[in-house]
C-alpha cells in the first residue's frame, strides 16, 4: 500500500520540483552469499590439505622449472603466481605431493620446499626428528613430521655449512633431502607453492 502510494505521488513530486532519491524507494538486493562464503575447493592443480593441529586448510601444487634452481629463485616462481614457497606439514603431504611430482617431472625429480634446519648439536645416534630442528617462514607450518621420511642423506654431516634448506624428491633415496640455502641446487628444479584456504574447523 505504502508503495502504491509512493509510485502514485511521483509525478506530484516531480511537478513540484523535488528531487526523487529512486535508490531508497526500492528495496536493496541483497548481499550475495557466495561472495561472503568461504571456497572449500583449491584452484586446479592444487591439492587440498586440512592441518588440523593449525586448525587451516591449505592448498599446494607443484611448480616446475626449466633448469636447476636456488632456493630463493624456487620461491620467486611461488611469489610470480601469487602464492609463497610451502613447507610440509606431515607425511600425507610429501605422500600426496611425489605423486604429482612423477606425473610432471617423472622420477629422481627434486622440488624446494620451505623450512631450514636450525643449528643444534647433531648426534647420528639420535633420530631425524631428535637431531633435525626446522624452522619454517611460510606461517602455515609447525611440524616435523616429514622428517619420518628423511634421506639416507639427511645427516650431521655439512648440516650447519651448506645443506641447512630442504628438498623433497621422488628418488627411490628418500623424500626428504637436505639442500643447500644459497647457490643453485643439483637437480632441484621446482617448488611447492601453496597459499591458505581458509581456516580449519576442528
Amino acid at each position: 500500500m505504502i508503495r502504491l502510494i509512493l509510485l502514485l505521488s511521483l509525478p506530484l513530486l516531480v511537478d513540484a520540483g523535488c528531487a526523487v532519491d529512486f535508490k531508497h524507494s526500492t528495496q536493496e538486493p541483497a548481499e550475495d552469499e557466495a561472495t561472503t562464503t568461504q571456497s572449500d575447493v583449491c584452484k586446479p592443480g592444487f591439492r587440498r590439505f586440512h592441518r588440523v593441529d593449525l586448525r587451516v586448510v591449505v592448498c599446494m601444487k607443484i611448480t616446475t622449472s626449466d633448469t636447476v634452481v636456488s632456493k630463493e629463485q624456487a620461491a620467486a616462481l611461488c611469489t610470480a603466481e601469487g602464492y609463497k614457497l610451502m613447507g610440509l606439514n606431515n607425511v600425507n603431504e610429501g605422500v600426496d605431493l611425489r605423486v604429482d611430482m612423477l606425473t610432471l617431472m617423472g622420477t629422481n625429480s627434486t622440488v624446494f620446499i620451505d623450512g631450514t634446519r636450525v643449528d643444534t648439536e647433531c648426534l647420528m645416534i639420535d633420530s631425524f626428528v631428535d637431531r633435525n630442528k626446522i624452522e619454517f617462514s611460510d606461517g602455515l607450518t609447525n611440524s616435523t613430521e616429514i622428517l619420518m621420511l628423511a634421506g639416507t642423506d639427511f645427516d650431521c654431516l655439512d648440516k650447519d655449512i651448506t645443506d641447512k634448506c630442504l628438498s623433497l624428491t621422488n628418488a627411490e633415496s628418500g623424500y626428504l633431502m637436505p639442500a643447500p640455502c644459497t647457490g643453485v641446487a643439483n637437480n632441484v628444479k621446482g617448488a611447492v607453492c601453496g597459499y591458505k584456504l581458509r581456516e580449519g574447523r576442528d
